[in-house]
């Protein structure tokens, strides 16, 4: 199995060589390129898609906020670009809260200078400075009480995680969504078309690219329906395909 090779150190001393910019976390495709923007704006398409399906009961709204949490969140490129845009100039966004979640410590530094703006708006939720394995049962300081999430986000981080500790984590995140909650995966994948297709694991970064049907797999396993699937457009052919998943808890 690919997964077996995950090493979480080896993962994060790669990140931590990397430089804290776009480029960096982008694996050199950075804003000399079109990727970023051409990413940012497939994001923001799916997620206004599935707007109707995730209105928040009002009574839940009062008492959590319309919190995000930004998975592997990197230098906050994602917050910045794509969730706190998600309600911008809505009265929504007025409740919003975003946290993040980022092993690498360069990554961690850079992200509070970047978001800096939308901490002085009030809507900087936590920054978890710790990997997704770690969350949230090793949270020590008390900020996980009584919160609930609207979105969570998963972009470009799962492949540091092993199958079965991802489906460990996803019924971990689903016992912290609001009840209309939503989680959204965006990540490579590999086409799933017989039976034979494998994980590929990357040493580099001791990470796994998971076919499309292994994904689907771990969403089942874990309790979640997926009720929206898209390719992302418009990246370069080199790159394996990028998938975004919309996830609803199952009701069992």
């Amino acid at each position: 199995m690919a997964d077996a090779n995950i090493n979480y150190n080896t993962a994060v001393n790669y990140w931590e060589s990397t430089t804290s910019d776009v480029n960096g976390v982008l694996g050199g495709y950075g804003e000399q390129t079109t990727l970023p923007q051409v990413e940012q704006q497939g994001s923001l398409k799916f997620i206004k898609k599935l707007k109707s399906r995730m209105l928040m009961n009002k009574d839940e709204e009062i008492m959590y906020g319309r919190r995000v949490m930004d998975f592997g969140a990197g230098i906050g490129r994602v917050t910045k670009n794509v969730l706190y845009k998600i309600n911008e100039g809505n009265p929504h966004q007025q409740t919003m809260r975003f946290d993040l979640l980022e092993p690498a410590s360069n990554f961690v530094d850079q992200m509070r200078i970047d978001l800096q703006p939308v901490n002085e708006q009030g809507l900087l939720g936590d920054i978890y400075h710790m990997g997704m394995q770690d969350w949230p049962h090793n949270v020590q300081d008390g900020s996980m009480n009584n919160k609930k999430y609207w979105l969570i986000w998963c972009q470009w981080c799962l492949g540091q995680v092993p199958d079965n500790e991802l489906i460990y984590l996803l019924e971990r995140c689903k016992k912290l969504l609001v009840k209309n909650g939503t989680i959204v995966v965006k990540e490579n994948t590999i086409n799933s078309f017989g039976l034979d297709e494998q994980d590929e694991f990357d040493p580099q970064d001791s990470s796994v690219t998971r076919t499309d049907n292994k994904f689907r797999w771990i969403f089942e396993k874990a309790g979640f329906n997926l009720i929206a699937c898209e390719r992302q457009k418009g990246l370069p052919e080199e790159l394996f395909p990028v998938r975004m998943y919309a996830l609803k808890p199952r009701e069992d």
